[in-house]
């Protein structure tokens, strides 16, 4: 099919060389492959050669070159790059800020039914104070099985902006959004299932809703976990899980967790010193406690932080997840 200029074909024979389906894996070709299919018109050949310079497999970003490709691939109706550009053109990253041609944008790929575009334009309303349209894109974003737009859609329940409040409706999109692999998703859910807030209690329902949060790479569940662990008070005692936990959370740029960390081996360090006995050893582990009584209010911060639900904040270099559209391609 590539060979007859068909420009889907070519894009599909790169992805086999990216994915190593059938054939030795070969970035190079199947940058090739997807520069000859954008030649050739296919948007999604257009969408895949974007991903090689917005950081796909450690290579340099490259935004400025990026970007007409993308403007390319959301104009030949490919709507992840519509996402990419509209967010692009929201931060002002390489063109000129300009919320209407973001809206524009996001509207686009939205209705080409690509969840990612919804959530991305609810995102935009919402920071531009419009929670009515915010709520309708994200509702339409959800019903498409998009896990962001189910975890924002479940805070704009929570909150009863754009929609009315209803706490049922917020656990069920919650829900529905842990479910499609949401990991913020999940640590609110899990946040309300340890305190039977609105929903059955049920702490080994909680603890297996934070790991997998934690397993999504969201830091405050592996957080909140690595801390429930250390106290003690809702779950068992388990410092060598909590510290586990603690340390991925902190490898994940939390800051709190990598805080928490410190004062554990700066107290740890300092008992050390004083060991002489058995009994020694556990009024230490005592004082080990009441130096970190305080990582309660860490917890309720993180409760906090997880009922705010992050304030749909945009990050055109995160998420997990628009520029580096590689990951929406299952590269």
């Amino acid at each position: 099919g590539c060979d007859l200029d068909y420009g889907d074909a070519c894009e599909l024979l790169g992805m086999m060389y990216i994915r190593k389906d059938g054939v030795k894996k070969n970035d190079e070709l199947a940058k090739q492959l997807f520069k000859k299919g954008c030649d050739l018109n296919s948007g999604y050949a257009c969408g895949s050669l974007a991903i090689f310079y917005t950081g796909y497999n450690g290579a340099p970003v490259d935004y400025k070159t990026a970007t007409p490709i993308l403007h390319k691939s959301c104009k030949l109706n490919y709507g992840l790059a519509c996402v990419a550009i509209a967010e692009m053109y929201y931060n002002g990253v390489t063109v000129t800020r300009d919320v209407n041609t973001a809206i524009q944008l996001a509207q686009k790929g939205c209705a080409l039914k690509e969840g990612q575009s919804c959530a991305s334009l609810s995102s935009i309303y919402f920071n531009e104070h419009k929670y009515d349209k915010a709520a309708k894109a994200v509702q339409i974003g959800c019903n498409l099985n998009n896990a962001r737009s189910c975890f924002y859609l479940g805070t704009l329940y929570h909150k009863g902006l754009g929609v009315p409040y209803s706490l049922y409706s917020a656990i069920n999109m919650y829900r529905k959004g842990c479910d499609l692999n949401s990991g913020d998703a999940c640590t609110v859910l899990a946040g309300y299932t340890i305190d039977g807030y609105g929903t059955t209690k049920n702490v080994n329902d909680a603890i297996t809703l934070f790991q997998k949060a934690c397993d999504l790479k969201v830091s405050n569940g592996c957080a909140a976990l690595g801390a429930l662990y250390y106290q003690g008070t809702k779950v068992p005692k388990n410092h060598s899980k909590s510290l586990q936990l603690l340390t991925k959370a902190c490898n994940l740029n939390n800051s709190e967790a990598c805080t928490f960390l410190a004062k554990i081996e700066q107290s740890k360090t300092g008992i050390s010193k004083q060991l002489t006995s058995d009994n020694t050893q556990m009024q230490n582990d005592q004082d080990l406690q009441n130096e970190i009584s305080s990582y309660k209010e860490y917890i309720l911060k993180i409760e906090s932080e997880l009922e705010m639900a992050r304030e749909f904040i945009i990050n055109v270099n995160s998420e997990q997840n628009t520029l580096n559209i590689n990951s929406s391609t299952s590269l």
